[in-house]
């Protein structure tokens, strides 16, 4: 579950801090500058005056497992670079714990992040060490691109740094009924919600344009990471939103459920992106 960080979560989005600085930049930080940031009391403290602040543009997600707790977060707000535009926003940091890196909980924290930019943003901006390849790897297999402008590689004193972008399109509102949550469950196995994974992948295939009409007026979505999986759905006008009905496997044997298919309305058209 991905939902807005309180302020009882200061302690835990901390200590995750912390662990995650330590796993992360330890082969190139100075073991003093991690030491002085890295202080989790202090941390605590910086976390609850920011979330506890009304005033504050930035915000922060967290995701909560039954497992785990907080294993997760990510913040994000306007940019705070002296030449960014009106409307471009900046991604400010995004962590999950160290041994969860690849399980896809980092995917979905980006695209819940993204979401929220384009609310307000048409592009956002974000800072990564240069000898961070795993973020940068991360980064640029989900569209971001380094910077092509001007920018100071010493923008933080840790380590030299490098600028990233991305142009943001306007978000997708997107559901998904049990039906397809238990088809993603004997699919794919793993701790990760289905419902906020499904709309995640859905959100981010939609955004890269891998949307074509279906049959009797549904609209099929596929996958960007697993090019055989196919999310049917359908498109509700009103509200704008995005009804995930079911998954279809692409293949030699490969169909949509008629009985979903036929429950999708005839009217239902493919819409503007």
């Amino acid at each position: 579950m991905i939902r807005p960080a309180r302020v009882t979560d200061a302690e835990a989005l901390a200590s995750l801090q912390v662990r995650a600085w330590e796993a992360a930049y330890s082969p190139y930080v100075a073991p003093e500058r991690l030491a002085g940031g890295g202080d989790v009391a202090a941390r605590t403290k910086r976390w609850r005056e920011v979330l506890d602040d009304s005033g504050n543009r930035a915000r922060t997600f967290v995701s909560i497992s039954e497992e785990r707790g907080l294993d997760g977060f990510i913040t994000v707000g306007p940019s705070r670079d002296d030449d960014a535009r009106e409307d471009e926003g900046e991604l400010y940091a995004v962590y999950v714990e160290p041994d969860l890196i690849g399980s896809g909980l980092g995917r979905a924290l980006l695209a819940h992040g993204e979401r929220e930019l384009s609310r307000s943003y048409r592009a956002a901006m974000l800072w990564t060490f240069e000898r961070n390849e795993t973020a940068r790897r991360f980064y640029e297999r989900n569209g971001w691109r380094v910077d092509e402008g001007d920018f100071d590689a010493g923008h933080y004193d840790w380590a030299p740094s490098v600028r990233y972008r991305k142009a943001l399109r306007a978000a997708v509102l997107v559901s998904v009924t049990d039906h397809a949550v238990e088809r993603y469950r004997q699919r794919i196995a793993g701790r990760l919600d289905p419902r906020t994974e499904i709309a995640a992948r859905v959100s981010d295939a939609w955004a890269a344009g891998r949307v074509e009409p279906g049959e009797r007026g549904s609209v099929l979505v596929r996958d960007l990471t697993d090019r055989e999986l196919v999310y049917v759905c359908r498109h509700d006008e009103p509200r704008g939103e995005l009804v995930v009905v079911t998954l279809w496997e692409e293949g030699d044997d490969a169909r949509v459920p008629k009985r979903f298919t036929d429950a999708l309305r005839r009217t239902d058209e493919r819409p503007r992106r």
